[in-house]
């Protein structure tokens, strides 16, 4: 979770739990963009977007998730706020403080 530092209990719980009627579910942040990384997904809906991509180096991950059921789920707190870079993370320590 170091990628995701805010990432929490109560988000992973709401993940999970909407996977009862999908194939994923994911965070969607403030701005509108899928956040993927902040997701759960079942293992045997993966294997088949996997099986029909064929060969996934350099493809986006959004190329994979593209044939799953997903539920977008709002987030609120940005739970979903993902450290790339030492910029990000020092932003990161920020809003943490």
């Amino acid at each position: 979770m170091a990628d995701l530092p805010f990432l929490d209990t109560r988000t992973v719980e709401r993940l999970l739990d909407a996977l009862a009627e999908h194939d994923g579910a994911l965070l969607v942040d403030a701005g509108g963009r899928d956040q993927p990384l902040a997701g759960a997904y079942r293992t045997t809906a993966l294997r088949s977007a996997l099986a029909g991509l064929g060969d996934p180096v350099g493809l986006p991950l959004r190329r994979l998730l593209a044939p799953l059921r997903l539920a977008r789920l709002a987030d609120p707190d940005g739970v979903s706020y993902d450290c790339d870079t030492w910029e990000d993370l020092e932003l990161a320590r920020l809003r943490d403080t």
